[in-house]
């Protein structure tokens, strides 16, 4: 679930829904200040515990789209709630997903971001796509580098040392 400010159309917050990030599942119109975070996140935290009795534990920053960051919400449960705020990642993860032909970017084995606009066959462009994600959290990637993992599969170890 990612919480954004759209300053284009709606010039409210919204709210969307896993992947479905052509339309938003929700709409504040009564929060039209892109600076009230904390106003937007306590209406989103609303809307999910009245909608999907999801309790809301905590905002994660990342992106709903490459170049459009997002608050990304955290509840129990959730697979990136152990990513938002354990500590340092000690591994990033590039992986294209045959199944949803999205591209997955995991902080130690958990989810972080995905991609599903792009194919399989646009290894740099997911790259990317990843590094950006990456220096929007505050994580300098000075590259990626091709291993194989335990299903024959190619995944993408990001470099950040910048000795790779």
């Amino acid at each position: 679930m990612s919480l954004t400010y759209d300053a284009e159309d709606a010039c409210c917050w919204l709210l969307f829904y896993d992947l479905e990030v052509d339309k938003p599942a929700a709409g504040a119109e009564h929060l039209t200040d892109p600076d009230d975070v904390d106003g937007a996140q306590a209406w989103a935290a609303e809307v999910l515990a009245e909608r999907h009795r999801i309790e809301v534990t905590g905002w994660a920053d990342g992106q709903l789209l490459p170049g459009r960051p997002a608050y990304l919400a955290v509840h129990a449960g959730d697979p990136t709630a152990a990513a938002a705020g354990t500590g340092p990642v000690g591994e990033w993860r590039l992986v294209h997903d045959p199944v949803d032909d999205a591209w997955l970017l995991l902080a130690d084995d958990k989810p972080h971001a995905d991609h599903d606009a792009l194919p399989a066959a646009s290894v740099d462009e997911a790259c990317q796509w990843a590094t950006t994600v990456l220096a929007d959290a505050g994580v300098v990637c000075h590259g990626w580098t091709t291993r194989a993992d335990g299903n024959a599969a190619l995944e993408y170890v990001a470099d950040l040392t910048g000795e790779c």
